[in-house]
């Protein structure tokens, strides 16, 4: 990937072509040292005020188009589809996954319902003017962007756009950030997404403690009362922080709740050093960890879920709720000089060791004793 310091700085991910990343380390370089991030959430911030205007806003910033969806549309704990599995092999009427599953004993690639649905209300508009925004020969890139639910409509709108490329040979290039997302499909799916060499187009970003991505390894159900009362907190929030505070919370009792189910599914899933096959959604794509200490990327699936669970260790009740609503404070906190100052820490550790890069990344984020 390549940026200058005029507006048209483009992200390379073509739709036919494999991530030209060699390691997460490259990438998490790449994404600090250029704008997209804070570019990302200033227009995901845009879209989460604008939410009951219009489904997203874009805006082109030189060659590059950026598309942000509000994150305010959630379905709710009592909803039915908020943790079903449906088959996903067509979106937009677009085939997706060429490559898998190719065996009829392979589980079906599955993705949340609730989440296909809203995209699948939203697609016609959308599908109108994404294209209509591709259509300027000035644009070479595209990133798709969405903080919460609006990450999950992103991550759909992305897989829809790079099979329609894929089928016209487009070279446009396509890139995914999420900011907070939910999980999204089964393991069948993150492995297609896998074997079609899009997985370095999506780069999740998720914060230390923030319970929304992890929401999806516990049963919801038992959980129904407490999501009925965060939900309109957080959609508050979202879209009127000076507001949010005044919105219904639930007692600390019920947020304890809450945080032990998520947290105690996540330690069962993690016991014996591999994910329990008990788990119904698995992570695709990157995940870039960010706090107030640093950021940390990942693509193996495995690692994800057990980061997830480490790091959610160190928080509690209250700041697992919280902390879906600070993305712009670590986005802000992002950036190259905060990696100079790092740069001592790196200078006996080995480029090409993954291992110590790891290593030193758990203690940053103060993890060294789990």
């Amino acid at each position: 990937l390549t940026h200058s310091s005029s507006p048209q700085h483009k992200t390379p991910m073509a739709a036919n072509e494999a991530s030209p990343f060699e390691s997460s380390e490259m990438l998490a370089r790449f994404l600090i040292s250029t704008p997209l991030l804070p570019e990302s959430w200033r227009l995901c911030s845009q879209a989460n005020a604008a939410a009951n205007l219009r489904i997203f806003v874009a805006e082109r910033v030189g060659a590059v188009v950026y598309v942000a969806f509000s994150g305010v549309e959630m379905a709710g704990g009592s909803d039915p589809s908020w943790r079903t599995l449906v088959p996903l092999k067509i979106i937009g009427g677009v085939p997706l996954f060429s490559s898998y599953p190719n065996k009829e004993t392979e589980e079906p690639v599955m993705v949340h319902e609730g989440m296909l649905n809203l995209f699948s209300s939203l697609f016609n508009s959308i599908q109108n003017q994404v294209l209509a925004l591709l259509e300027s020969t000035n644009t070479k890139s595209l990133v798709i962007t969405g903080h919460s639910i609006g990450g999950a409509t992103a991550s759909l709108c992305t897989l829809w756009l790079l099979s329609y490329l894929r089928s016209i040979s487009s070279s446009l290039s396509v890139m995914c950030i999420t900011f907070g997302s939910p999980l999204l499909g089964n393991k069948s799916f993150s492995q297609a997404i896998s074997k079609e060499k899009w997985g370095g187009n999506f780069i999740h970003v998720v914060s230390n403690h923030d319970i929304i991505p992890r929401l999806l390894f516990a049963p919801i159900t038992p959980l129904t009362s407490q999501l009925n009362f965060l939900l309109p907190f957080w959609h508050l929030s979202i879209t009127s922080p000076e507001f949010g505070k005044l919105a219904v919370q639930v007692s600390d009792t019920e947020k304890a709740k809450l945080f032990t189910a998520v947290l105690d599914y996540l330690e069962a899933a993690t016991h014996n050093g591999e994910p329990s096959g008990s788990i119904l959604f698995h992570p695709f794509g990157n995940y870039f960890f960010v706090s107030e200490e640093g950021a940390l990327c990942v693509d193996s699936p495995v690692t994800i879920i057990k980061m997830m669970h480490l790091l959610l260790s160190t928080s509690s009740p209250s700041g697992s709720i919280e902390d879906h609503l600070k993305y712009g404070e670590y986005v802000n906190r992002l950036s190259l000089e905060m990696l100079n100052q790092k740069n001592s820490l790196l200078r006996n550790i080995p480029n090409s060791s993954d291992e110590a890069g790891l290593e030193l990344a758990i203690q940053s984020f103060g993890l060294a004793d789990k």
